[in-house]
């Protein structure tokens, strides 16, 4: 159907495009449960007038870290471990909680350190993402380059248990590919680089 509408306008050819309005925020956010996982709720005014009441998962300042982490011979570094909310062992790239007053990049240089005992010899920044939208807080994603082991081993927080394995770039795709590793993200943003170390790899 062609013509004006209250969601939207016309363009050159007739459609009618949305035109989303961004809603109203009542408040700040308030803390609804404080645990492993914290949950804070946010009310909105909707564009149409009603009022929403959302709970989202972290808190509004979160903000993490994570990094495709890569051996001189091109192996990718993965941190497996067990997950409690899938109740699966993952596969995963180092990484974790940017604290109070540390940037990103310092983060994800001591979560690999931490993690699996290595040590990067570059880090390129990817870019970075929210995790999904229900969820507060910003990941960050990095390439690690030249990655080698400090002589230090891992420095485990006391509920984690790690397994340090060293999978080829193929296994990290189709690992993505299977629903197997979390943070696809990075993968997504580094999926050019990837593909012509893979080509350089089998060349």
């Amino acid at each position: 159907a062609q013509g004006k509408s209250s969601d939207g306008a016309e363009d050159d050819s007739g459609e009618v495009v949305a035109r989303m309005q961004k809603w109203q925020r009542i408040g700040e956010p308030e803390l609804a449960y404080d645990g492993w996982r914290s949950v804070y709720r946010k009310k909105f005014i909707m564009p149409n007038g009603r009022e929403m009441v959302a709970e989202t998962v972290y808190s509004p300042d979160y903000v993490s870290a994570a990094a495709i982490a890569l051996t001189p011979d091109g192996r990718v570094i993965i941190s497996e471990q067990f997950r409690c909310g899938p109740e699966k062992i993952c596969w995963e790239l180092p990484g974790g909680v940017v604290d109070a007053g540390e940037s990103p990049n310092a983060a994800i240089v001591r979560e690999l350190a931490e993690e699996t005992g290595y040590a990067a010899g570059s880090v390129e920044y990817l870019g970075n993402s929210h995790r999904d939208c229900w969820t507060n807080g910003t990941w960050h994603y990095y390439l690690m380059r030249d990655c080698v082991p400090t002589g230090e081993g891992q420095r485990l927080d006391e509920f984690e248990m790690i397994d340090v394995k060293l999978i080829s770039v193929s296994e990290l795709l189709a690992a993505a590919r299977a629903g197997r590793i979390t943070d696809v993200m990075a993968i997504l943003l580094a999926h050019d680089v990837l593909t012509e170390l893979q080509k350089e790899l089998r060349g």
